[in-house]
């Protein structure tokens, strides 16, 4: 059989046994079956080419004369019943022909139980795996042998004997396995013929399931167009979800579009309640809001909102703010593309465990990081070490890690921490940036942001509370700004790079005295090439005042920001200049009766990325500790919470101090996402991530609740403060909508506005 003798087999099966009283039977035909396959097993070990038209040489190019379906022929021939004998692995000689790909030998097969009036039962009869030989014809993705036993299978179901529901139940199973392994021909082989219920069996999901869930639109396409998925919301038993679910749940937008485009529903809820865009939007895919209908306004409770509430938070890992830690995550915390986080470059076959003791090393922090500079560090906290070999030094992998080092400080002087944070019980309104943040817009009067006047307007107007921006300067004065950078400077230069003399210069300058200094000092025929001197100014503008906005704004004209947005906050002739101020300013001149929510400003680095420069940053636990220090000096009684875009910040936070709830900000939900941070990229994985390091809100964008306002209900049941933020927060409705769904703290720039409709509502 090796080595396709035609002659040899012919003897040996006619003469050869007879004479020496060998009795042929189902194992002999095991045994050849098994055999003919080793040729090309034997070519590989011998590094000989495998050419198929050398095949069938010996035999006349003639594919029944092959040795192989001699023999097969011989011994159906002559032993009727050796074709249903199984081996001790129950198996069939018909489950080593279709494992091996042997599709003459098949077709012989079940020619001869055909004849015998056994029919084709035996395709589907399993071994002691409870594997049928369809089964092994599938899964080795020998498609020649699977269309003669679907052929015969369909003949037969056609003709006389319909095939009963275990039958399609286990060509539904195939169809399942060649879905998920990808086997296309396979797919459209069985996708396309009308042996399978279309339904999912028991805990089965249906084919149509599992092609949506592995994001095969071509796959439901075929599945869709053969007419046996009589209803295209069937769902799986555990959770209930239908094909649309589980494209929903993956992100997989193509399959979304081909199921709705064929009727599926998306007023159906899973056995939860929730609907499919609500997985979807939790778990961050939002380019399928387009695809979506808009959300019923009237329907606010229910499902997420309505799950098993969470017990209240408690003190998971505490970590002591007296003594150095180091926060090690395995892999990266960004989407930059698929980085392993062990990497090996070896392979063992031996098993044998680890079985010493795993040591434990007291380690201090060494000053190596400091190639920055005094009191820098790299945004980028991702590294990337080699695994040496300890005798030869051999490269045998590398491991990527994102560390984080959290300095103690015994002599903090931390006031007393509280049990927990209690939110109250109506909509708390927050204002951006104080009054709101400054805007192009015109409609209406702009205070220049994070200010001292700013503050009390919107104390005045009735936020509960007034949200600012706290950054540090090179010299470590926490100051109060937005932007990354200044621009007000004429260049991209970050806050953490000025002095705080020269920041509050870039404020000083635009005071209607510096002002015309600097006019003075400015020729009278000075060209401001490309720059538009026909911008909106307030009529009490002098022709002096517009020649010292026109200065200030042409400055400003070659920076990342202002190219970006064509404005500046708290510019002057853009919105009514204050002055730059600090975060002891505010915490001593501002009554004490304003609650703040001071927002931790560290860079990131996709703003970084954004102004095209290094991605440094002041080193992050002297960032957080001056911070606090100033907090911690003249809050006095103060209602103060605290919080940051910035994961590790939070984390500081958490485990530097328990005085203040600290909540995370992110951006889950707004698109174009350029934060590329993992634990902000959905309002699950910021809930996860709050989870573990006990926090005590978050704030999400908006965009989110207005899509599924009962996500809102999730977070409050996950044990967490809800809150948003977001240009839409100035809309009357999208504010009524979210303060049905029970959301806690509303951020909003029409602070007054705002007010008003939230008191509507209470």
């Amino acid at each position: 059989m090796i080595h396709k003798s035609g002659l040899s087999a012919q003897y040996l099966l006619v003469e050869g046994f007879s004479a020496t009283g060998v009795i042929p039977d189902h194992s002999l035909l095991n045994i050849i079956l098994i055999s003919a396959s080793q040729k090309n097993h034997l070519c590989d070990h011998l590094g000989q080419p495998q050419d198929k038209r050398l095949f069938y040489k010996t035999c006349g190019n003639c594919e029944e004369e092959h040795p192989l379906t001699l023999a097969v022929e011989h011994l159906c021939s002559v032993q009727k019943d050796i074709v249903f004998a199984k081996d001790y692995l129950g198996r069939l000689p018909l489950h080593y022909g279709a494992l091996y790909g042997r599709e003459a030998a098949c077709k012989t097969i079940l020619r001869h139980a055909k004849v015998q009036g056994q029919g084709s039962s035996h395709i589907l009869s399993p071994d002691a795996r409870g594997y049928t030989p369809f089964h092994y014809a599938v899964v080795e993705n020998n498609f020649a042998v699977a269309q003669v036993f679907l052929n015969a299978l369909v003949t037969e179901h056609e003709r006389d004997t319909k095939l009963d529901g275990n039958h399609m139940n286990k060509i539904q199973e195939l169809l399942n396995i060649s879905i998920r392994y990808q086997l296309d021909d396979m797919v459209l082989l069985l996708g396309a013929s009308q042996l399978y219920s279309g339904k999912g069996s028991g805990h089965e999901e249906s084919p149509l399931y599992v092609a949506a869930e592995i994001g095969r639109e071509d796959y439901l396409q075929i599945l869709l167009d053969n007419g046996q998925v009589k209803n295209i919301d069937d769902s799986e038993k555990l959770h209930g979800w239908s094909a649309l679910f589980i494209a929903c749940v993956k992100g997989h937008r193509n399959s979304v579009k081909v199921l709705l485009r064929y009727g599926a529903s998306q007023e159906i809820c899973d056995s939860h309640g929730w609907y499919a865009k609500e997985h979807a939007f939790l778990r961050g895919h939002f380019s399928l809001t387009e695809l979506f209908k808009p959300w019923d306004k009237a329907q606010v409770t229910g499902g997420p909102a309505s799950m098993h509430v969470a017990s209240p938070n408690t003190a998971g890992l505490f970590l002591s703010p007296k003594v150095d830690h180091v926060i090690v995550n395995i892999g990266v915390l960004q989407h930059i593309g698929r980085v392993m986080g062990v990497d090996l470059g070896i392979s063992s076959s031996q098993h044998k465990a680890f079985t010493g003791t795993t040591p434990s090393v007291d380690m201090s922090i060494s000053n190596e990081l400091e190639i920055f500079g005094i009191n820098r560090e790299s945004l980028l906290r991702a590294r990337t070490i080699p695994i040496l070999e300890s005798d030869t030094c051999e490269s045998l992998g590398t491991v990527t890690f994102t560390f984080l080092i959290i300095k103690g400080n015994a002599a903090t002087n931390e006031p007393a921490p509280i049990s927990s944070y209690v939110p109250e019980k109506t909509t708390q309104l927050v204002g951006h940036r104080g009054f709101g943040q400054n805007s192009a817009d015109r409609s209406h009067l702009q205070l220049g942001e994070n200010t001292v006047q700013s503050m009390l307007s919107a104390a005045k107007q009735g936020a509960s509370y007034v949200e600012f921006d706290v950054q540090l300067t090179r010299d470590l004065v926490p100051v109060i700004f937005h932007d990354f950078s200044l621009s007000e400077s004429g260049t991209d230069i970050p806050i953490h790079d000025l002095t705080f003399k020269q920041f509050m210069l870039a404020s000083n300058i635009q005071s209607p005295r510096e002002a015309s200094e600097l006019i003075k000092n400015t020729s009278a025929n000075h060209n401001l090439e490309g720059h538009d001197r026909n911008r909106s100014r307030s009529r009490s503008l002098s022709a002096m005042n517009a020649q010292e906005i026109d200065l200030i704004h042409d400055r400003m004209r070659f920076t990342v920001d202002f190219k970006n947005k064509g404005f500046k906050p708290n510019t002057r002739g853009d919105s009514i200049h204050g002055p730059f101020t600090t975060l002891e300013k505010l915490l001593v001149e501002l009554p004490e009766s304003i609650s703040f929510n001071a927002e931790i400003k560290y860079p990131r680095i996709h703003e970084a990325v954004e102004a095209g420069i290094a991605p440094v940053g002041l080193e992050i636990n002297e960032f957080v500790d001056r911070i606090l220090d100033e907090i911690f000096r003249n809050a006095r009684g103060r209602k103060i919470i605290l919080s940051s875009f910035t994961p590790e910040i939070c984390i500081l936070l958490t485990v530097k101090q328990q005085k203040y709830p600290v909540m995370f900000i992110t951006n889950a939900g707004k698109l174009p996402a350029n934060d590329m941070e993992t634990r902000a990229s959905s309002l699950q994985a910021a809930v996860r991530f709050s989870k573990r390091w006990d926090l005590a809100g978050i704030v999400f964008a908006s965009d989110i609740f207005l899509l599924c306002p009962r996500l809102v209900g999730y977070v409050k049941q996950s044990g967490f403060v809800c809150g948003s933020y977001g240009t839409l927060n100035n809309d009357p409705e999208s504010v009524r909508l979210q303060q049905a769904a029970g959301i806690q703290m509303l951020m909003a720039d029409r602070v007054g506005f705002v007010s008003k409709v939230l008191n509507e509502g209470n």
